[in-house]
């Protein structure tokens, strides 16, 4: 039996969770980019705390993301406090009042980057249930934790890689067990 990741946490029963969202319950097969990519759409489409932004696209053309979820009020001031945290990078320019002010102000940022290699496929398929997590959690773990501090999470550092090892995976599954 499957056990839940975060006992004792709640959820919004308006956002979707993983294993409604992928063709088997989470952490049972190994999902691809797109199908990664489409659960956290329709997870960002039902969370007011979530934001799904394109970075890029891969040498292979796949894109990618970082999904950003933080309290509704600090994800409507994103811009802000990312304005902020880059007078803080680069403090040449800032007095000490206002730099006690942007401190004083800002969430803490905590970035969560998975499966930087394509054989590294379990990190991808966590970065959802982490997603949901604080995309949908209606406990005080969650909902006073996102006042603080906006979760950046790069699902998948190299989806060329992955998709990559998947094709192994699937080449080499067959019907019929292998003893």
């Amino acid at each position: 039996k499957l056990e839940p990741l975060f006992p004792g946490t709640t959820y919004d029963a308006a956002v979707p969770a993983p294993d409604t969202l992928l063709r088997q319950p989470l952490g049972t097969f190994t999902a691809h980019h797109h199908e990664i990519l489409a659960a956290l759409r329709a997870m960002e489409a039902k969370s007011p705390r979530m934001k799904v932004i394109t970075t890029g696209r891969t040498h292979e053309g796949r894109e990618l993301v970082c999904v950003v979820i933080a309290s509704p009020e600090n994800l409507k001031r994103l811009d802000a406090i990312r304005a902020d945290l880059a007078k803080l990078a680069d403090p040449r320019n800032l007095d000490a009042g206002e730099a006690d002010r942007i401190v004083k102000n800002s969430p803490a940022v905590a970035w969560l980057g998975y499966s930087i290699h394509g054989d590294e496929t379990s990190g991808s398929d966590a970065s959802l249930a982490i997603a949901y997590h604080f995309a949908a959690g209606t406990s005080a773990d969650v909902t006073d934790l996102l006042k603080q501090v906006v979760v950046v999470i790069d699902p998948c550092l190299n989806p060329d890689g992955r998709e990559r090892i998947l094709s192994q995976f699937e080449q080499g599954a067959g019907y019929v067990p292998n003893l």
